[in-house]
């Protein structure tokens, strides 16, 4: 259950990553003659092509989160998606170390087993059980 979850929440958040560049671009055939305008309407605002393009530069943002992850969003300034990079980091590392605690538990359990098999471990599981954890958690 937990897999789906994390599997559910990771294509979430890649998802949403993925339309950072997105911007809605219009034909605009009523406000010019020429048929091969278009015209970006961001904030409320009409913004040429040409501007945008020279405003943002996608190589620069590639660069930016290269170096430190979030920041070209820095740099387009869409500030709503940097928490959901750190966000995501922070769900990845978090599961890691908790499965690697889990994983350090039942094999310390199993060799304390193994070394002595008239003391059961704490966690009262069998040597089959213990292996299965271990992989489970690996």
């Amino acid at each position: 259950m937990l897999r789906i979850v994390l599997i559910l929440v990771l294509c979430t958040t890649t998802t949403a990553l993925s339309f950072a560049q997105e911007v809605e671009v219009l034909k605009d055939t009523l406000l010019n003659s020429l048929a091969d305008s278009a015209i970006i309407r961001k904030g409320g605002r009409i913004i040429t092509p040409e501007s945008y393009a020279k405003r943002y530069q996608p190589r620069k943002a590639l660069l930016y989160s290269a170096i430190l992850p979030g920041s070209g969003q820095l740099y387009n300034k869409k500030y709503w998606k940097i928490p959901i990079v750190f966000g995501g980091f922070y769900l990845l590392t978090k599961v890691a170390v908790t499965y690697n605690g889990y994983y350090e538990k039942y094999k310390a359990e199993l060799y304390g087993l193994l070394a002595t098999p008239s003391i059961p471990p704490p966690s009262k599981y069998t040597e089959a059980q213990l292996r299965s954890q271990i992989d489970t958690y690996r």
